[in-house]
C-alpha cells in the first residue's frame, strides 16, 4: 500500500470493517446529524429501558414537550427509578450559551419556564428538578448505561448540534464516565 500509494482498505476491502471499527470506540452505538434527526423511539427507549436512573442535563428542556416522554418519566419516577432533571436557570440574564445574544437568552428563559410548568406533574412522582447556571457543552440524556449526547459547537444552536448515542461497553472506562461526571458536577 505504501509502495502505491493507497490505502490498505483500497487494496483489501474486506479489511475496511476492521479498520473502521478500531478507528472509534465500541461504546459509539449511533451518531446523528443533529438533535432533531435522533428517531422518537430511540428517545423513548433510553428512558423506558432505564431501571436504575434517568438524567437531564439540558438547557432549554424541550424534550418535555413530548407527552410521551413526560408519561415515560413519570412511570419510571413511580417504578422507583431515580429521575432526575436539570435545566437552565430561566431567570438568568447573562449569555449562556455559546455564540448567543441576550435575545437568546430571553428565548431560552421562556423556554425552560415553559418546561417546568408542563412537567409540574412529575413533581408529585418524585422527579428531582433542579436549575444550573453553566455554559453547557454538551446536553446529556442518561437511561442507566446509556447516554444520548448533544454535542454543542459554538455559535450553532443546540438543536442543530450533532448528536450521538453511547452505551456502557462494560469496561469501566471510555467515553460515558466523563460525561457522567460532567453531569455530577453541574447537578452538585
Amino acid at each position: 500500500a505504501g509502495l502505491l500509494g493507497l490505502d490498505e482498505a483500497d487494496l483489501w476491502p474486506e479489511i475496511r470493517a476492521a479498520i473502521a471499527a478500531r478507528s472509534r470506540p465500541e461504546e459509539i452505538r449511533a451518531v446523528y446529524p443533529n438533535w432533531q434527526a435522533v428517531p422518537e423511539e430511540l428517545w423513548l427507549c433510553l428512558f423506558t429501558s432505564a431501571e436504575h436512573e434517568i438524567g437531564i442535563l439540558d438547557d432549554r428542556g424541550l424534550l418535555l414537550a413530548d407527552q410521551a416522554v413526560l408519561s415515560a418519566l413519570a412511570d419510571k419516577a413511580q417504578a422507583g427509578v431515580n429521575v432526575r432533571i436539570c435545566l437552565l436557570d430561566p431567570d438568568l440574564s447573562e449569555v449562556t450559551e455559546p455564540g448567543s445574544d441576550r435575545a437568546t437568552v430571553r428565548e431560552i428563559g421562556t423556554e425552560v419556564r415553559d418546561a417546568l410548568s408542563r412537567s409540574g406533574p412529575l413533581r408529585d412522582t418524585g422527579v428531582q428538578f433542579r436549575l444550573h447556571a453553566v455554559t453547557l457543552y454538551q446536553s446529556i440524556y442518561r437511561g442507566d448505561g446509556q447516554l444520548l449526547i448533544v454535542q454543542r459547537a459554538y455559535g450553532i444552536p443546540a438543536m442543530r448540534a450533532p448528536a450521538f448515542c453511547l452505551r456502557a461497553s462494560g469496561e469501566g472506562r471510555g467515553m460515558i464516565p466523563a460525561y457522567l461526571e460532567s453531569f455530577e458536577r453541574i447537578w452538585d
